[in-house]
């Protein structure tokens, strides 16, 4: 058993945990900033400073040793994470959450930068644990919440437990990540750490683009725009994807209504919208490790990507006639399920592939892209979404048949 694997696994959770905890704190801001929509304002500051910073890491992050960025980011995330809780100003919390974005962006960067320059199995673990952590953080918030009945007390608690699976993600990172063999071999083989032996998790089914070894390196300027050349259409499609899903959730999946009474009333009915998009993605994200799913080609990713447009306009009819029959509740659960696997596929392949085209000392640029095309995608998903809010495009409401 590869320990490594399950410890990258780990380190995808730990890496956007911060995000999805700053999500789900919502009840918590709203009794100590009632009246505001803060979660918005908190979100975007968090955003803005992750993509920002992301644009850093890829410029000059190579030029500093792995342990000296991913230890102190993942410390500055736990730190920021505890005083949420803490802090008694918007604008206090605010700027929090801007440095919780720059360290989120610090350590998710570094580690994919790394995954990119280790055998490629590990980049696949990697991503699945990014898709875990969705999970990680709303089944605890979820029995924390049912074991203490106060707001506060919960909120304290559960922050206490997220602050101790940080601990255990430091200590396996300096205890395992940095001593492993393959991790010692990036370090003494100018970051490369492939092996004859090792063979890619995913096989492309067309000419790999120049992953020449015997290249001459590109100056430090060139460096990101040669590895950009190189990669960009996997990142494309990695935008595209993150893009149409976050269109949809929160967005419209957050005004869908049930027509059960209970699940809408108690709130049940987005929660476990939310729980089948986490799940489903996860299995979506696996799937790239079964034989049969490996070796999609570029051409196959962007039609699948196009395909995926269908589910904007399915969710705005479903949105256009929920909670008056039973039906439409079945049609978003399959439509989620649907999103969800056809959107972990992608943003898998697309977090692996680029590896592939890419001479050995490009591999680490080319995985903290990788991060790069994660949160750009997200952040323009986020953006559009709420432009079309705004707008009342997700609000359109005809006459329904079944009231």
């Amino acid at each position: 058993v590869d320990l490594l694997d399950y410890t990258m696994a780990l380190l995808g959770v730990a890496v956007v945990l911060t995000f999805y905890a700053l999500l789900m704190y919502v009840d918590f801001f709203r009794q100590v900033f009632p009246g505001q929509n803060v979660e918005y304002t908190f979100s975007t500051v968090y955003k803005v400073a992750n993509f920002a910073t992301g644009l850093i890491v890829v410029c000059i992050g190579s030029s500093i040793p792995y342990p000296a960025k991913i230890v102190p980011a993942l410390i500055l995330q736990a730190a920021s994470l505890a005083s949420f809780v803490f802090l008694t100003s918007v604008d206090a919390v605010a700027i929090a959450c801007g440095v919780a974005g720059t360290a989120h962006a610090f350590s998710h960067g570094s580690i994919a930068g790394l995954c990119g320059a280790l055998p490629e199995r590990y980049m696949q673990s990697f991503v699945v644990g990014i898709g875990v952590s969705g999970l990680v953080a709303s089944i605890s918030k979820m029995l924390t919440k049912m074991a203490f009945a106060d707001h506060r007390t919960a909120a304290y608690v559960w922050t206490a437990e997220l602050l101790s699976f940080y601990l255990f993600t430091l200590c396996l990172y300096v205890c395992q990540v940095d001593t492993h063999p393959d991790v010692v071999r990036v370090k003494t083989k100018g970051r490369d750490g492939s092996t004859a032996d090792d063979q890619p998790l995913i096989i492309s089914t067309h000419t790999r683009i120049a992953p020449l070894e015997d290249e001459k390196p590109a100056s430090a300027l060139m460096a990101p725009l040669v590895t950009l050349a190189r990669v960009w259409p996997w990142l494309m499609v990695m935008v595209a994807n993150w893009l149409i899903t976050f269109l949809i959730l929160p967005g419209i999946a957050s005004e869908l209504e049930s027509s059960v009474r209970f699940f809408q009333s108690s709130g049940w009915f987005h929660v476990l919208l939310f729980w089948d998009f986490l799940l489903f993605d996860v299995l979506g994200r696996y799937l790239p490790k079964l034989p049969g799913f490996r070796g999609i080609s570029l051409a196959n990713l962007c039609l699948l990507t196009v395909a995926r447009s269908v589910f904007f306009p399915a969710f705005l009819l479903i949105r256009a006639y929920d909670g008056n029959h039973w039906g439409f509740d079945a049609g978003a659960f399959s439509c989620m399920l649907l999103m969800a696997l056809t959107h972990g596929y992608p943003v898998a392949v697309c977090a692996v592939e680029p590896l592939a085209h890419v001479p050995s000392h490009q591999k680490e640029m080319a995985g903290a892209f990788t991060f790069l095309a994660y949160v750009g995608g997200q952040s323009l998903g986020l953006s559009l979404a709420l432009t079309l809010k705004s707008h009342s495009v997700i609000f359109w409401q005809p006459t329904s048949p079944f009231v």
